[in-house]
């Protein structure tokens, strides 16, 4: 297949946001389907050098002004290198850029044209001729990317630009690429008790310096360890120089002009701030989270886009020169708060803010645009999921069910085909179809069969896409489909959540390569191990899988059901949810709680779930002399009703991916100890949220186990950090939202 050539156009490479994100698109965008290229139109800049290492050589232009005999010169120059080169896609970057770009490529007839907006216009306002310019060239524009729903609303109310072609793709960070750095405090002739404060912007009256020095003489006096590095250039910065000096703060502010470090800065740095009068989306702020920095930004709509208020960092209201005092203050006498406050933004950054699914993203918006030039968000699909299993209650089986409901909801027919269970008649009565189909076929007659039963029922219902949740399932849909006649197939997206099995696990990575058109995990530990075995990495994804953290709240233990256990105020009770098959090793847990009866006889142990290995795990709990302390409860479809009633959550299974009830705990604020593997590290942090054990290891778990059920304090604290973490990774609205997109994204492209 021909590679599509894409033209990005800028004015100059210089260090700056916009040009650092540039350098990402042309670092990670796809050489195999993309052919990227360069214009500057003033100068290349000074990242020219990180261009040469990317092989990229710009275009260059020396456009003083786009108005006038020379403007329309150069405008008419850039329209012949455009029509000359064949470009497919033109995506313009900044003011100059988009103006002279969309013009120049509208004149040379390019098929896609891409104008790219990050900021609100604010440093613009009052230049009424920007508006009208940005008015007629964005009617050339295919489509306009906003950095935030901030600036998407100015291009839409200010420069009239219909929402239908308005695509918002955020900023993204590279987290691998946030380098260790060698750079020192004593470098800069900073002591390591200094609390450091940087802010990191221009000099202009926008990035508002002059609020910081409305604030900065009683922030030293409060605490003079406390020290603001500036770093940036600009026309306001002599100004902002004298009134230092003017206010005798020169040992506690320090100018460290435009440096190519500033990563390393923010390294060394305490925390960033970030006081704009108006933000697009702020990449500082993000590097600064990334970095474990916490943030305290004003409290405008591109920043509040990118922080949770007292979370991730903390908002304070334009002017309100008492509150930053505040708050920079008080994180300076707290270093607990800060680290923190540190921890949760790089997990806030790690779920909504990589770099690669942003590109991801612009790949996608690039292929639909070139195949359609539509991208159809109001389409309706028809979804047929394909499961190994019977619909009964469990985590693929009702992450599954989940997805499907939404789907309903946003107005498109659902389907799922699987054996019977429990969870038959829930489905029904929600609306979607159950088709009762069985995929374990044996041999190749029976393969061959399953397959052209899959076929008939696809060309019946004319699907869109089809969802297997299993190598297996996989293999039969690419089948099914490989052999239909006619132009009009499904694609074909699987939802992996765990390969169990070891023989597949062996072959996935080339299976899915070669019967799906994209997979979806849940975790990145089970895409990384498929990756390191061949799986194509542009053809992945990882979404976690959410939580309804509105129904899954921290409550009151439910009453009825502690008491139909014979539970009261007085036992702590350490529960777990999870089928009794040998992977989930209940056996250890049981043997534990033999080893904490020898200090309390005062801990229950509840668990729900059935299978293979129950009646002999309770003959363990017998022999042990554990009847009175193990409570088997079977299968619970009210789940949170019965989480209610633990104290401690445990999990310690000797293969695991990403366990739904664990995170089902963490949601209603239950600490967590689960084993060390799979997933266990995306899920929880160690010793903060929960705590990390080894397999097998009855005598660390029980340890463990005590250390919770002695110390009330600690099993609250960590119950805290469990809800906190499910609200900043296992939102269900985002990761449904998101899914859905997935599924148009592809239908759109195979129309």
């Amino acid at each position: 297949m021909r590679k599509m050539k894409v033209l990005y156009i800028i004015d100059k490479m210089n260090i700056g946001g916009t040009q650092k994100h540039l350098l990402e698109v042309l670092r990670l965008i796809d050489r195999n389907k993309y052919e990227p290229h360069l214009c500057c139109l003033v100068k290349v800049g000074d990242l020219s050098q990180e261009l040469e290492k990317l092989g990229i050589k710009p275009k260059v232009y020396n456009i003083k002004r786009i108005y006038g005999y020379s403007g329309i010169s150069s405008i008419i120059s850039l329209a012949k290198y455009i029509k000359e080169n064949r470009f497919d896609i033109v995506h313009t970057y900044l003011f100059l850029a988009n103006i002279a770009g969309n013009l120049a490529a509208r004149i040379a007839g390019t098929p896609v044209i891409i104008s790219g907006r990050r900021d609100t216009g604010v440093p613009n306002e009052g230049k009424w001729y920007h508006n009208i310019a940005y008015r007629i060239t964005h009617s050339f524009a295919s489509r306009v990317i906003c950095v935030s729903d901030a600036v998407a609303d100015t291009v839409y109310k200010k420069e009239g630009v219909r929402k239908e072609r308005i695509l918002i793709i955020q900023n993204g960070i590279d987290l691998l690429r946030l380098s260790n750095g060698r750079l020192k405090r004593e470098d800069l002739g900073l002591k390591e008790d200094d609390f450091l404060v940087n802010m990191t912007g221009s000099f202009s009256w926008v990035k508002n310096h002059q609020f910081l020095l409305d604030a900065a003489p009683e922030i030293i006096r409060r605490n003079p360890k406390i020290k603001f590095l500036l770093v940036g250039e600009g026309e306001l910065k002599q100004s902002i120089l004298t009134r230092v000096k003017n206010l005798h703060l020169e040992s506690n502010i320090i100018f460290l002009g435009k440096r190519p470090d500033s990563i390393e800065l923010l390294k060394i740095s305490d925390i960033a701030i970030n006081l704009s009068f108006s933000e697009g989306s702020s990449n500082v702020l993000l590097e600064a989270m990334a970095l474990r920095k916490p943030v305290v930004a004003t409290d405008i709509p591109g920043n509040r886009e990118l922080i949770v208020d007292k979370v991730t960092g903390y908002f304070v209201p334009l002017g309100d020169k008492e509150r930053l005092t505040e708050i920079i203050v008080a994180l300076s006498k707290d270093k607990t708060e800060v680290q923190k406050i540190g921890e949760r933004a790089i997990i806030h950054i790690e779920a909504n803010f990589r770099i690669e699914d942003k590109i991801k993203d612009l790949e996608f918006l690039y292929s639909h645009l070139i195949h359609r030039d539509i991208f159809k968000k109001d389409r309706k699909i028809k979804a047929l999921f394909l499961l190994t299993d019977a619909l009964n209650v469990a985590g693929a089986q009702r992450n599954i069910i989940s997805i499907a409901k939404y789907l309903l909801t946003q107005g498109h027919e659902v389907f799922i085909a699987c054996r019977r269970g429990v969870l038959v008649q829930d489905i029904a009565q929600a609306g979607i179809k159950y088709i009762e189909y069985d995929f374990h076929f044996k041999g190749i007659k029976g393969f061959q069969n399953c397959a052209q039963a899959l076929q008939e029922m696809i060309v019946r219902h004319n699907f869109d896409v089809i969802a297997p949740q299993s190598v297996r399932t996989a293999i039969v849909a690419s089948s099914a489909v490989k052999h239909m006649s006619g132009p009009s197939k499904p694609v074909i997206i699987a939802n992996i959540y765990n390969i169990g099995s070891k023989f597949y696990s062996l072959f996935a990575a080339p299976i899915l390569n070669s019967t799906c058109d994209y997979v979806v995990f849940e975790s990145n530990y089970e895409r990384d191990r498929l990756i390191k075995r061949g799986l194509c990495v542009n053809k992945t994804s990882v979404l976690y899988t959410g939580i309804d953290l509105e129904k899954f709240i921290p409550a009151e233990k439910y009453s009825a059901y502690a008491s139909s256990y014979g539970l009261d105020n007085g036992h702590i009770v350490v529960g777990t949810i999870a089928r009794l098959f040998p992977e989930k090793d209940i056996a250890t847990l049981i043997r534990s709680m033999a080893i904490i009866k020898r200090k309390t006889d005062k801990v229950k142990l509840l668990i729900a779930g059935d299978g293979i290995l129950k009646q002999n795990l309770k003959y363990m709990a017998r022999r042990l002399g554990l009847e009175n302390q193990v409570i088997f409860a079977g299968t619970q479809q009210d789940t949170e009703k019965f989480i209610s009633l633990f104290d401690i959550f445990v999990l310690p299974s000797v293969r695991e991916s990403f366990s739904l009830a664990t995170r089902e705990a963490m949601a209603m604020g239950k600490p967590i100890i689960m084993t060390e593997i799979g997933g266990a590290k995306e899920m929880i942090e160690d010793g903060k949220s929960g705590i990390l054990v080894p397999a097998r290891n009855p005598k660390e778990l029980a340890e463990r186990i005590k250390q919770l059920i002695f110390n009330s304090e600690l099993r609250q604290s960590m119950g805290n950090q469990a809800r906190l973490r499910a609200e900043l990774l296992f939102d269900n609205k985002k990761w449904l939202k998101q899914t859905e997109e997935i599924y148009l994204k592809f239908a759109n492209e195979n129309t």
